[in-house]
């Protein structure tokens, strides 16, 4: 009998598990005190968990790191005169970090699965796609109950453009997995996979257009012994509606225009103004909110450095671009070595899509609500499905 209810409460915490996994997914767009509470519910019942069973193991090589990350964050805090002003920062990039180590811990444990991620972007993405339409060819936003001016792109439910063109990202990456990966292949996969592509080009967000391609090319070089003429006159009739698309929709023709000729809406211009100031702390860095992080050139308004590299040079030194450098190193020693031939392609290039093209341009990992969790799960998948480390202790026969 004691069994028997064993049995139950373990598959009762399970449910939980991936039902509050899927709302943290479904949830993290909205950027708000929703989306929050699920996330602190979800550590809530990670730390339930690790302290009823005690069997979470930090690896050696992750407990350096984290020691050394928050060191340094500690100390250019210190040198900086920042300490107080940055608690509530500090505090978030240590929530970003549970996620990722709660997210193992649960994969590791066969709690939470794969497809809870699966569908969760699935469902609510497609949910929140057709808000994003509704937006742009009604001029209405269904979550928010206003008029919606489409010259600015679409933002959906994150009403940000490149915060929901970043969300929209793993959809399609979602997609063109089940696309080439699915056995049983649906004609509204395909549909839904061109929508999430002309969902992309509607944010305006070129961030994620030069993100969105990266991942076509790479995934497209491991997949290529795939492709017949049914994937041939798909692409096909796809470019035909994207060309169609941007050559008749004014603002989006402009944004291509300006792609090419490497316009960046100022950032480049508050680069030049912030990397004179790195080598004034070369070694410790400013700390990761200083007052220069926050200034207007030519009306547009920066809260950060949308590149994460100055970022991390800037406000953690030297130090801190070693170990950026570090962590890169691990994730792509991680992601060449995986043998999950499936999974290795999609993880890959989005790894590379995520750290070389969108960080360097947009949102950093560091200090973004939506942004920093969000590449914390991924994270957590290619550790899981990758790699060898192991966060769950084995139990003693």
């Amino acid at each position: 009998m004691n069994m028997k209810n064993n049995i139950g409460v373990l598959i009762l915490k399970s449910k939980t598990v991936n039902i509050l996994f899927f709302l943290v997914i479904a949830s993290l767009p909205f950027v708000n005190k929703f989306s929050k509470l699920i996330v602190v519910l979800f550590l809530i019942v990670f730390f339930k968990f690790i302290y009823e069973n005690k069997d979470f193991i930090l690896p050696k090589m992750h407990k350096l790191f984290l020691y050394s990350f928050f060191a340094l964050i500690a100390l250019s805090n210190i040198l900086a005169g920042t300490m107080l002003q940055n608690i509530k920062l500090d505090l978030y990039l240590v929530i970003f970090i549970l996620i990722y180590y709660a997210t193992n811990y649960f994969i590791q444990k066969k709690i939470l699965k794969l497809s809870t991620v699966v569908y969760a972007i699935l469902i609510s993405m497609t949910i929140y796609m057709l808000n994003g339409y509704f937006q742009y060819y009604v001029g209405y936003d269904l979550f928010f109950h206003h008029p919606f001016n489409a010259t600015i792109g679409i933002t959906s439910i994150s009403q940000n453009r490149n915060l929901f063109a970043f969300a929209a990202l793993f959809y399609f990456v979602v997609l063109l997995y089940l696309s080439f990966e699915k056995k049983e292949k649906s004609l509204w996969i395909y549909i839904l996979l061109l929508a999430s592509v002309i969902l992309i080009l509607l944010t305006f967000c070129r961030q994620i257009w030069l993100s969105m391609i990266i991942i076509v090319v790479i995934v497209g070089l491991f997949k290529y012994h795939n492709f017949s003429l049914k994937y041939f006159l798909l692409a096909v009739i796809s470019i035909v509606i994207i060309a169609l698309i941007l050559f008749n929709i004014p603002e989006l023709h402009h944004r291509l225009v300006a792609l090419g000729e490497m316009q960046s809406s100022g950032r480049i211009e508050y680069w030049k103004l912030l990397i004179p100031h790195i080598s004034e702390t070369p070694i410790f860095g400013h700390s990761l909110q200083s007052p220069i992080n926050n200034i207007a050139l030519d009306g547009i308004y920066f809260d950060y450095v949308h590149n994460l590299t100055i970022e991390i040079l800037y406000s953690l030194g030297m130090v801190g671009f070693f170990l950026y450098m570090v962590f890169i190193y691990y994730f792509l020693k991680i992601l060449i070595k995986c043998k999950k031939k499936i999974l290795k392609p999609y993880f890959l290039a989005t790894f590379i899509a995520l750290i070389f093209i969108q960080q360097q341009l947009g949102g950093s990992m560091l200090i973004h609500k939506f942004i920093g969790p969000s590449i914390m799960i991924f994270l957590a998948l290619v550790t899981s499905y990758c790699s060898s480390e192991i966060f769950v202790k084995k139990r003693e026969a």
